[in-house]
């Protein structure tokens, strides 16, 4: 019997609410999350003891066996697909994180246009965001912070582009 719960690969699987497991394994099939490898048939095994991840009985080898369907132990390849279902579960809570902060959301999206060069997209997009945030009801520190960031995207990303109509002496 292996100890599980020094693991960060079951750390992270246990933050996962039997809901958004499910949809964890949409977003592994889905590719939107990058290569799974073998993370997909070890995510499977390890459904079986989702929740209660800590209640895995299994030793590595035998965790293996269930999820590769080799005959001998592949301590490497374990590894790899521990790794690759972990870093698809780090990417998975990345964007649940991005669903629940717009307001990072919006940022990240004023960024990518301004770095892409898509000005049209951008002014609306800036401009719809100020908006807002001038009648945001409560400006707390989360509002002054984004308020910085979103100036900062402007004045390095957007404002550098831009031709200036006449010659500074």
């Amino acid at each position: 019997m292996h100890n599980w719960s020094k693991s960060k690969l079951f750390s992270i699987l246990s933050a996962i609410n039997p809901a958004e497991w499910r949809e964890f394994r949409h977003f592994i099939v889905s590719g939107i999350g990058g290569p799974s490898g073998k993370a997909l048939e070890l995510y499977e095994v390890l459904s079986d003891f989702h929740p209660d991840l800590n209640a895995c009985s299994l030793t590595r080898e035998e965790l293996f066996f269930r999820f590769s369907r080799q005959k001998a132990y592949e301590d490497k390849k374990l590894r790899y697909a521990m790794t690759d279902l972990y870093k698809l579960a780090c990417n998975y809570l990345k964007i649940k994180a991005l669903q629940i902060d717009s307001r990072s959301a919006d940022l990240l999206l004023l960024e990518e246009l301004a770095r892409r060069g898509a000005d049209k997209a951008y002014l609306s997009e800036y401009e719809s965001e100020t908006v807002v945030n001038d009648i945001d009801i409560v400006k707390d520190a989360g509002f002054y912070f984004a308020r910085h960031q979103s100036e900062y995207i402007h004045m390095n990303h957007f404002l550098p582009r831009q031709k200036r109509s006449d010659e500074s002496p």
